[in-house]
């Protein structure tokens, strides 16, 4: 719906083909769907499934107006809006459904991944979880971090992710595994909840901040050495917000990403080493397009040039025939930038 939106209301094409205007709105619907009904209730009634679409659709569509605006403001820093159109979407359900008498046979609260680990205490470490080995939980903890990207709370999912992710791009993929693999170490070493590790919830933020600063800034070291602190601001933001948040029952969403990652890729018009490389495609096209350019102003001079315009006396330009003699004013071809040097101020 999202994209439909963006088609309704005749926006770019070219944005709309790359898909810029629906990943916001498939985040919504994700959203909606996995939070909304908790499948450890039982199966999930028909015309739930119903309102559910329904419900998913027009906040859909209302994330490409909230996208339209938020980056109409954010262009002028130099920086995208990211996943804030669905984090404000998202939010804005969620906090009307509480008091809905009308959304569902049930409340739609949130659910929370860790209210459901079978075996799982609060006090438990994400290293010392029952019936899991140390690398099991390790690689659990990192791989769940990127599936948790799209809500999927699966060691499987993640690794899936990230393969799709490296057909892609290889870097782009290393950097979601580094952001992951901080998300947990900074949780860790905050000594929050070991199951919230665990299920990766620490992880996918700093995930998506690390990817953040590598695309918008390019790689250098300078940039890596940024994208980690990127990551670490996440991390800490995601603890904060989920503090925050959690009375009400809200999840944060990718808030924390979108908080971190927009000052520091603003930096970049700031700090000079921090402006981002041309990368050899970018250069080619720099130059093809200013080989076009200047083609296109040749063909405009040699255009004007076939023009013929009369000349004053004071500006007469002598005519190479016999006679001299010759009391008419000329008509000879000019060149626009001849007009111009003749101009009288």
């Amino acid at each position: 719906m999202s994209t439909l939106a963006a088609y309704y209301l005749l926006l770019d094409s070219n944005s709309i083909r790359d898909g810029l205007y629906g990943f916001n709105g498939n985040l919504v619907g994700l959203a909606i769907g996995v939070l909304s009904v908790d499948p450890f209730d039982g199966p999930i009634v028909a015309h739930v499934v119903v309102e559910l679409f329904l419900y998913s659709a027009f906040m859909g569509f209302f994330s490409t107006i909230i996208m339209i605006s938020i980056g109409h403001v954010l262009q002028k820093f130099g920086s995208p809006g990211f996943t804030l159109p669905f984090n404000f979407a998202a939010a804005i359900y969620f906090l009307v459904s509480f008091n809905a008498r009308y959304t569902a046979p049930h409340p739609f609260n949130p659910r929370f991944p860790v209210q459901r680990v079978a075996n799982i205490t609060i006090d438990n470490e994400w290293w010392n979880i029952p019936n899991e080995n140390a690398a099991s939980v390790f690689f659990n903890a990192l791989f769940r971090g990127v599936g948790q990207i799209y809500f999927a709370d699966n060691m499987v999912s993640g690794i899936l992710m990230l393969i799709g992710v490296a057909i892609s791009s290889p870097t782009i993929a290393l950097f979601l595994f580094i952001g992951s693999l901080i998300g947990a170490v900074v949780g860790t070493g905050l000594g929050v909840n070991g199951v919230e590790v665990y299920v990766g919830l620490w992880g996918f933020n700093s995930s998506l901040a690390a990817v953040s600063i590598i695309v918008f800034l390019g790689l250098t070291r300078h940039t890596i050495v940024i994208s980690i602190l990127c990551s670490i601001f996440a991390a800490l933001l995601f603890g904060a917000l989920r503090t925050f948040l959690s009375p009400v029952g809200l999840p944060t969403f990718t808030f924390p990403f979108c908080l971190a990652a927009i000052p520091f890729v603003i930096l970049k018009d700031y700090v000079p080493r921090l402006g981002k490389k041309e990368t050899f495609s970018e250069k080619e096209a720099r130059k093809s397009s200013t080989l076009l350019k200047i083609e296109d102003s040749h063909e405009d001079d040699h255009d004007r040039s076939e023009e013929f315009v009369p000349l004053s006396n004071s500006e007469k330009i002598p005519a190479k025939t016999v006679d001299d003699k010759r009391d008419s004013t000329p008509l000879l071809p000019v060149s626009y930038t001849h007009l111009r040097a003749h101009e009288t101020p």
